[in-house]
């Protein structure tokens, strides 16, 4: 028994490296074909919306910095609160979303906040007041997306993307822990993602999703 719980460790990091080089050559594969795709789309405005809970400081940070990528489209930045929020005037964004109290859904937290977020886009589209030409880019209250990573967005016709999430030295035994997720994460998820056939999806800090509803649905 010692001996195969010694083999398993022995083996693991090579059974983990293994996945990361077939995951990104699918990767790759899938990147370039969905690149081919979107070149009949045009994207006209990037919706970055961030749902919050009294988060003011990192949340207006993340904005400035989003703001100041250079895209080549323009970024409307939208926050996300709930109604209760005593800090509305203190987020720097495009669009405040208050999300009032009477509003009902199955969703729950951020989830609600999300769910009245999107009937409001939709609502939107349907007055002439939002271009349907849109891409969403949404992001936790406390994780930063790269410009590469929304330019690629920007490149491929795809339904969801979804980004890594990378630890976070906070001690020790936190960055210990956030690490192996981000094992879990960034090479098990990715890999079965990449050849689209997901398992599994999770939430996590630093997660990041862009969406553009189109009639397909792949992913990379």
């Amino acid at each position: 028994m010692l001996e195969t719980v010694i083999l398993v460790a022995w083996l693991s990091p090579f059974f983990f490296a293994s996945l990361v080089v077939f995951g990104r050559a699918y990767n790759k594969k899938r990147r370039t074909l969905l690149a081919k795709e979107s070149s009949e789309r045009k994207i006209e405005k990037v919706i970055f919306q961030v749902p919050t809970i009294g988060n003011v400081q990192t949340v207006n940070k993340i904005l400035e910095t989003v703001k100041g990528y250079s895209l080549p489209v323009p970024v409307e930045t939208w926050v996300v609160v709930e109604e209760w929020d005593v800090h509305k005037s203190e987020y720097k964004c495009d669009k405040l979303v208050v999300v009032p109290s009477s509003f009902e859904c199955e969703d729950l937290y951020k989830s609600r906040a999300l769910e009245y977020a999107r009937r409001l886009r939709k609502k939107l589209v349907e007055e002439g007041s939002l271009t349907p030409n849109y891409l969403l880019l949404q992001g936790d209250d406390d994780s930063l997306p790269s410009k590469d990573f929304i330019e690629e967005c920007l490149q491929v016709k795809a339904d969801i993307v979804i980004g890594t999430i990378t630890p976070k030295v906070k001690g020790a035994w936190n960055t210990i822990l956030d690490y192996e997720r981000c094992v879990a994460c960034g090479v098990v998820c990715n890999f079965f993602t990449n050849v689209g056939k997901p398992v599994w999806a999770h939430g996590g800090k630093g997660h990041v999703l862009a969406a553009k509803l189109t009639k397909t649905f792949p992913t990379i």
